[in-house]
This record gives C-alpha cells, structure tokens and sequence, in this order.
C-alpha cells in the first residue's frame, strides 16, 4: 500500500487539473489560457509538497472540492431555473465538504463575491446591485455549511479556534505580532522563490525549517518585502488588463503563505 500511495495520490492531483481547467474556461472563456493553468497545477514540482506527504491529501481534496463549488456556482449564474438551484445547491454541498476537509477553504463565499464584482464590472452592470441580488439568490445559503461546521468544530474541541497549539508544531503561536508578521513577510519570499526555483521542497514546514524572524534588516525579511512590493505592483498593473486574474494569482500566493505559516 505504501509504495501505490504516491501514484493514486499523483492520479488524482492530476484528475483536480481538469478542474483549474473548466474553472478557468468558465470564468475568461479562454481555453489557451485554461491549458496553461490547468498544466502549471498539473505539472509544477511544488506540488510535491502535498502529493509526497499523506496528510496533503487533505489539502489536495479540500482544494478539488473548493474548485467544484466555485464551478458549480458559474454554472448557475449562466442556467435558468429551475436547474439553477441545482447548481446552487450543487455548490453549497462542495462548500460544506471542503469545510470538513480542510477549515482555509472557508474563503470560497468570498471568492464568489469578488468574482461577481470584477464579472460586473467588467460587464459594465452596476456593482451594488449585482451583489445585492446575487446576496438573495445564493450567498445566504452558503451560511448554512459554515455554520454546521463551526458548530461541530465547537462540539469536538470547545472552542472555535484552539489555544492548545505545540512549540514544536508551530512556534509562531507563541510570539507576538511582531515576530509573526515578519515571519509571514520572510515565508512570502520563500513562496516566490520556489515557485520560481524549487530546489529544496518539504512535505512539511515542521519546527526550526523556517526559523522566527524578529528584526527587519533579516535578508529573508528583505527579500520577503521585496517579493511583496514587486506583487502588488504586478497585480495593479494587470488590473487594468484582466482584473481577475490579478487578484486570483495574489490570492493563491496568499493562500500559500498562510498554509506555512500555520505549518
């Protein structure tokens, strides 16, 4: 069994790129574009951070069902009723199985929003009117997985978010907010690094592989900021060009981040 885990684990990572696929079909109608993502998720070695490790499985699926949601909500913008709750429907249910597979897919109403707002705008229909009905017709459902899940969540461990973190699982959630918002500033860095040049991946970020930062002069840091500056200039700059995908490709750095540093 140990020695098929990593190819039915790499199977069904490459199964997921036909999600990024379809998504970004829907989403652009490009399909040039959607061959592009679809193959850098497929094939990009940094992936090997989660396929390698059982546990990112986890990360792998919670992910797939996070893209199935976002799909199934496009679909409904697009179908009449009464197929259109289908859809709906089809999407809260994705929604409530991402949650119970991994909690940083909780994002996915937020992504829903913002790509309405940039399809609007884009579209040249008014904004606020958009989300109002788009509130009425859908979003609201979306309430309802999250609340059963942070309900369940509360059961199982009595509270919402858990004070009983290890050192050695994550130093961070013993410093202040200093030294974590330098270290997250230092881990941005290293994101764009290996996503440039991954040379030296790990299945897991465990304890001392990204040491705490505390001072601002640190070259990780600087780097990091570097890395953030050029970010934030790349993603305004492509604003004006295809706003969504300038806030999608800020968003999965994001993403990233916060998973190493949780890490």
């Amino acid at each position: 069994r140990s020695t098929l885990f990593p190819y039915t684990t790499l199977f069904r990572s490459e199964r997921y790129s036909v999600l990024v696929y379809r998504l970004i079909v829907s989403l652009f109608e490009a399909r040039g574009l959607a061959v592009t993502a679809a193959a850098a998720f497929a094939l990009h070695p940094i992936h090997t951070e989660a396929v390698a490790n059982v546990v990112g499985r986890a990360e792998l699926l919670a992910n797939a069902f996070l893209l199935l949601g976002w799909l199934c909500y496009l679909k409904a913008l697009r179908a009449s009723e009464p197929a259109r709750r289908c859809w709906v429907g089809a999407s809260v249910a994705a929604y409530a199985l991402a949650l119970f597979t991994k909690e940083h897919t909780v994002v996915l109403p937020g992504l829903l929003v913002l790509s309405d707002i940039l399809r609007a705008s884009a579209q040249g229909r008014p904004l606020v009117l958009t989300v109002r009905e788009n509130c009425r017709r859908a979003y609201v459902w979306y309430l309802l997985p999250l609340a059963g899940y942070l309900m369940a969540r509360f059961v199982v461990l009595g509270e919402l978010l858990s004070s009983h973190i290890s050192w050695l699982a994550n130093p961070l959630a013993h410093m202040d907010l200093w030294a974590r918002l330098l270290t997250a500033v230092k881990v941005l860095g290293n994101c764009v690094w290996l996503l440039l040049f991954p040379l030296r991946l790990s299945s897991d970020y465990f304890f001392n592989q990204i040491l705490v930062s505390r001072s601002l002069l640190e070259p990780g840091v600087l780097l990091g900021l570097i890395a953030l500056f050029l970010s934030l200039l790349l993603a305004v700059w492509n604003w004006r060009r295809r706003p969504v995908i300038s806030v999608a490709a800020f968003r999965s750095e994001e993403r990233r981040v916060g998973k190493e540093c949780r890490s």
